[in-house]
């Protein structure tokens, strides 16, 4: 099922060679950040709360608009990576680069 937002991340199933992380953090993160559910966006769901909206850009506050599209954090995500889609970030990205962008955000202890 293309529409589904896991195919946008990794479209054909099989082993993923990235996932051994060094810590049970950095594991139980890059999960998180790969299917898009997170503490910091989706904690709405369970508090029976509105969806939060990231407020320069006004639109969904997610993990997506978080690695790719969100102004606030263009120039900081430009010093790590550059990609335009979530399949070509966990495919070109080493997943360090997109940590450290997120601790510099300061959003990685909040995922």
């Amino acid at each position: 099922k293309t529409g589904n937002k896991l195919h946008s991340v990794k479209p054909t199933l099989g082993f993923r060679n990235d996932s051994f992380r060094p810590s049970r953090r950095e594991e139980v993160v890059f999960s998180r950040i790969r299917i898009g559910h997170s503490k910091i966006t989706r904690s709405f769901i369970f508090n029976r709360g509105v969806q939060p909206e990231c407020v320069p850009c006004q639109c969904p506050f997610t993990i997506k608009h978080i690695l790719l599209y969100c102004v606030d954090f263009e120039p900081i995500r430009r010093k790590y990576f550059s990609a335009s889609t979530m399949l070509s970030l966990f495919a070109d990205v080493h997943v360090d680069k997109i940590f450290d962008y997120l601790r510099e955000i300061n959003v990685f202890s909040k995922i």
